[in-house]
């Protein structure tokens, strides 16, 4: 089994500059934004490939998934394979996902020590696309807890209700 998924905050972030935050590009305003939740007790949780806690933090880990989950969804709804990097230093894995028919085969690839075990896990397809909109909603949620002044950027206003457009 595989999992992913992410603990709001239970209350407001650090002080922060919201004009630092918001950017005219998606992958910077999700490093301002994890960036600003990890002053918070939100806490970003991966488990799997033999391993009960991927060492991940809000700050860099949790930017590095958001930056690629949208075309991750993407790929996955439209039936076609795609592939979620784990890039920081330390973490340095690929998770590679095959679909055939209902089924994902979630491959691990470590470019570390670390090695996966097992390095290929199979999930309903469904269970993954669902698991990955969670974290989304998750995400669009804990914005809104920590930074209220944030909480109307599109697109993790529309993600905190179960609205994707991906």
């Amino acid at each position: 089994m595989f999992e992913m998924k992410l603990d709001p905050p239970t209350g407001l972030a650090e002080e922060f500059d919201a004009a630092e935050v918001v950017a005219d590009d998606y992958a910077s305003e999700v490093m301002g934004l994890c960036d600003v939740l990890a002053t918070t007790d939100c806490r970003f949780h991966v488990a799997g490939f033999g391993l009960a806690d991927w060492p991940v933090d809000v700050s860099y880990d949790l930017a590095v998934v958001m930056e690629q989950l949208p075309q991750v969804v993407w790929s996955l709804l439209n039936g076609a394979e795609t592939e979620l990097d784990f890039y920081s230093e330390g973490i340095e894995r690929t998770l590679e996902f095959h679909l055939a028919g209902e089924i994902c085969q979630l491959k691990c690839e470590s470019r570390t020590k670390w090695v996966p075990s097992p390095a290929k896990i199979e999930m309903k397809t469904q269970d993954v696309i669902a698991m990955l909109q969670q974290l989304a909603k998750d995400f669009g949620r804990a914005v809104a807890i920590a930074a209220p002044s944030l909480a109307n950027l599109s697109p993790f206003d529309a993600w905190r209700t179960g609205e994707y457009e991906w």
